[in-house]
Formats: C-alpha cells, structure tokens, sequence
C-alpha cells in the first residue's frame, strides 16, 4: 500500500480527520458530525479518524505521518515564547491575553501533541505505534486550505 498521511484538528473547537494519499484526499470528517453536538468543543476527533480509514479502507499502521496545523518546534524550543515576551516588552498585555498565550505555549509543544495523540489513538486502537507529527505553520495550512478550494491553478494568499 501506499503511503498515507493524515491530517488532524484536535483543538478545542471543530476538530476534524483527513486522510491524504498521493496527494489526494481520500477521507474528511468533522468530529461533531458523529456526536451530534455542534462544533464538538473539547472532544478528540476519534470517531472522525475511525471513519476516515474505514472509508479510506486503510487501518491507523498504514498511516506515514500525522500533520497538525501548529509550528510544535517554535512553541517548543522557545521561539514563540520569546516573541510573546517581546510584545509585552512593547505594548501593555491584559490579562486574558497573557492567559491566552500561556495556554497556546502549553497546548502547542511537541511533547503534548505527541501524548494526546498517542493516549487517544491507544484507548481506541490499543497498543500502536503512533506515526511521527509532521508539524505546519498554522496560518500556513489556513492559506493552502483557502487555495486548495478554489478552482484556480495559481493564487496568491495574503
């Protein structure tokens, strides 16, 4: 079989499964299509993954790669915390704002999204070997979903 990569949102609000082979997407599901409850806030897409490699006809061994739409090395070596500490060095910051980036320093770490993916995908498919995260720049992955929707050959996404 091919390799197949599968694309996953697990953030708090619509998280989602795609599975991706040679290019072509080959499943999606949104997770509250299953659960009945609009935008699934806080539930890990695992009925969303189910269905996606049934429909694919692919098991979660013949997944390559798991693509989140997070830089987890830059929230992890301390790149993104250096950038939040230089706003504040500039601009005054409330306090939801300094919450608010706290948690995505916490949520968006390698070492996180690796034992949330991993805990999940055990507790539905046993003992496994999770494939490795492919990591992508979030605004990134918003504009090459923007492009990939569009009927044009060509784009430019700002």
């Amino acid at each position: 079989m091919q390799k197949m990569f599968l694309g996953i949102n697990s953030e708090p609000v619509d998280p989602s499964v795609a599975i991706v082979q040679d290019g072509k997407v080959l499943a999606y599901a949104e997770e509250e299509r299953f659960i009945r409850n609009k935008h699934a806030a806080g539930v890990y897409p695992i009925h969303a993954l189910e269905y996606c490699l049934d429909f694919a006809g692919a098991s979660i061994s013949d997944i390559t790669n798991v693509a989140v739409a997070w830089n987890l090395p830059h929230y992890t070596d301390g790149t993104i915390q250096s950038f939040y500490e230089s706003l504040r060095s500039k601009w005054p910051v409330d306090s939801n704002t300094l919450s608010w980036q706290s948690r995505m320093l916490q949520f968006h770490n390698s070492e996180y999204h690796h034992n949330l993916h991993t805990s999940n995908w055990r507790r539905s498919s046993g003992d496994i070997n999770f494939p490795s995260l492919y990591p992508l720049p979030h605004h990134y992955v918003h504009a090459f979903h923007s492009f990939m929707q569009s009927r044009f050959e060509r784009a430019v996404c700002i």
